[in-house]
């Protein structure tokens, strides 16, 4: 047999200005993914991924089960590979804190930014 659900997409996009209509909508289902994607070639990286997800974190209910995915983005433009795994190493640092615990994280993935993904 087949499930169907009804899903609903939204894209904060990281724009100040509109910060204060998040938790209008974070919290209003009892499941959710997040996607949550941070320039790794940024110095501030991980205040970032903190950032996101203490807002998540404070918008939903503790009953909520919210899944995350983390990406980091501009992996072509960092040095080395394993530059690129230490700042991965970085992300998963945040995500591991133990204020987040309650998230089911599902993964921690880099991506370089030039490529399109093949199928």
């Amino acid at each position: 047999s087949r499930y169907f659900s009804k899903v609903t997409l939204y894209d904060f996009a990281g724009q100040t200005e509109f910060h204060a209509t998040h938790s209008a909508v974070l919290g209003s289902s009892s499941i959710s993914v997040f996607i949550i994607i941070v320039d790794i070639s940024k110095n501030n990286m991980e205040q970032v991924a903190e950032y996101w997800l203490t807002i998540i974190s404070s918008s939903c209910p503790p009953s909520h089960h919210a899944h995350v995915l983390l990406v980091g983005s501009h992996a072509d433009q960092i040095a080395s590979k394993n530059d690129v795994a230490k700042k991965r190493q970085l992300l998963l640092n945040v995500m591991n804190m133990k204020c987040f615990s309650r998230f089911f994280f599902s993964e921690c993935v880099t991506m370089d930014c030039r490529k399109p993904i093949s199928a």
